[in-house]
């Protein structure tokens, strides 16, 4: 299992046209949609450009953990637990509702189980 500062290096090494903070939530909802196609392999691409070009925002961390969890990859504990500290900052900002954090919390705690099993 990858540390997170080690797989945000490794996305913007894998995609370097993407600039940090370009402004394109498209991708979230496209990836959204390749989910529900069954087209892991196209959501996971889409998920990495927003977590490259938004890294200070939970929501490209937490779809990239679910796709990892579906698909057996440790790195979704990382992942997801990045996105718990950073959706934690938004709800003291009152950035974010405090039941989007329980959801995350949610994911956390099946994913941690999930990949504590298989070790």
């Amino acid at each position: 299992m990858a540390r997170i500062d080690e797989l945000l290096e490794q996305y913007k090494n894998e995609l370097p046209e993407i600039d940090s903070f370009q402004d394109d939530w498209d991708w979230s909802y496209q990836a959204g949609l390749s989910i529900k196609m069954g087209r892991l392999d196209a959501a996971e691409l889409l998920l990495k450009q927003l977590i490259v070009s938004r890294p200070m925002h939970h929501e490209g961390y937490e779809g990239l953990a679910g796709i990892y969890l579906q698909m057996g990859n440790p790195d979704a504990v990382p992942l997801i637990r990045r996105a718990n500290e950073l959706a934690k900052a938004y709800v003291e900002k009152k950035a974010l509702e405090p039941k989007a954090l329980d959801e995350i919390e949610k994911k956390m705690a099946e994913i941690e189980a999930e990949f504590k099993q298989g070790q």
